[in-house]
């Protein structure tokens, strides 16, 4: 009778040291806009006050920036599967592949948001995106992209994004 008492104290501890282990808090950031991940129907990724890219999750690896200037023509949103951010720009790389209109073409693209004049840019190669970033005496070697549901699911897990100091 008293091995039996024992088994479920045991198991009742053991239970609770697991509640606590996955009780783990998440980092937070002093500016509220570096801390929310989306809502119930969508995944969000903040960039760099206030720029942010957002996915429905429908589509693997499928992201997308809302454009704040009119640089680019036929768009009011980008999509994009990887991203670099630094302190002046923040680059969006689409690999290409998803149609949304099956009768056109979806080929690899490069956007460039510059956060200091807030102007966004389209180049159609990688070798367009640093010749651009080398007359404007930005190191392309700074470059660092990241796979945007990886660091997503990081970001949600942890709290905490690669490119904001822990400061913000």
């Amino acid at each position: 009778m008293s091995y039996r008492k024992f088994d479920k104290i045991y198991i009742f501890l053991f239970f609770i040291a697991l509640l606590c282990l996955s009780c783990e808090e998440r980092f937070k950031y002093k500016d509220n806009f570096y801390n929310k991940t989306g809502g119930s129907d969508y995944k969000r990724l903040p960039l760099i006050k206030p720029f942010e890219m957002w996915s429905t999750g429908n589509i693997p690896n499928y992201w997308y920036y809302q454009l704040k200037s009119h640089n680019i023509k036929f768009t009011s949103q980008i999509a994009g599967s990887e991203v670099s951010v630094s302190d002046a720009f923040i680059i969006i790389h689409y690999k290409g592949g998803y149609q949304q209109v099956k009768s056109l073409a979806d080929p690899e693209k490069f956007y460039l948001v510059d956060t200091k004049r807030k102007l966004e840019y389209e180049f159609n190669r990688l070798q367009e995106l640093t010749t651009f970033l080398s007359n404007n005496q930005f190191d392309s070697n700074k470059i660092s992209f990241y796979n945007l549901d990886s660091i997503y699911t990081q970001f949600n897990q942890t709290g905490r994004l690669p490119w904001v100091s822990d400061n913000h």
